[in-house]
This record gives C-alpha cells, sequence and structure tokens, in this order.
C-alpha cells in the first residue's frame, strides 16, 4: 500500500501530507519529513529524503536516514520534556558534582 499510495503521488505529481508514527513508513513514502515535539506540537526539525523509488529499507542510506530520525525523534522529546519540566537543581537534577559533594 505504500508504494502505491508514493508511486501515484509521483506519478501525478501531487504533494499530500501523512502523519505517522513510524519512522520506516515516513521514509517509505515521504520526500520531506517532519519531526515534531510533543505537546504542543511543533517543528522540531526537517529531513530531506532523496532516496530513488522504490525504497528499500535495508539499503545502507535509508539505514542512515532512519538513525538520523531517530535521533532526531530523541532530541524532540527532550527538548519538550526539558520546557514541560520545571528546572532542578543540584542532586536532584543529576548533576554528578553536585551529588558527589552531598
Amino acid at each position: 500500500m505504500r508504494c502505491v499510495v508514493a508511486t501515484t503521488l509521483k506519478g501525478i505529481g501531487a504533494t499530500a501530507i501523512f502523519a505517522t508514527r513510524d519512522i520506516d513508513e515516513a521514509l517509505l513514502v515521504g520526500d520531506r519529513v517532519a519531526v515534531l515535539t510533543l505537546r504542543p506540537a511543533t517543528v522540531s526539525s526537517v529531513v530531506d529524503n532523496a532516496l530513488p523509488f522504490p525504497r528499500d529499507p535495508n539499503d545502507e542510506e535509508f539505514q542512515v536516514l532512519r538513525i538520523l530520525l531517530h535521533h532526531q525523534a530523541y532530541l524532540a522529546r527532550e527538548v519538550a520534556t526539558t520546557r514541560s519540566s520545571p528546572p532542578a537543581s543540584g542532586a536532584a537534577a543529576g548533576c554528578r558534582g553536585c551529588a558527589s559533594a552531598a
């Protein structure tokens, strides 16, 4: 189904926006993948996907993009968590210097 959608969109020159939590699906179908933060959702990063169709998840370049997107998603989650949490300090924040001094 993914290949049919991607091939059809390419064939007619149409643009579509897909929402998915599956990084492989995003890479198989999308030419650009936007990584969103947690609530409130904002675009954290956009990764261009220039891999030719049909895309193979076992391809080395595909796997490099997969790792990059996993990293971007992790960073987006960390930014959202930091933004929504009150600032912590000292040993409670996991500061090694403060924890060892206590």
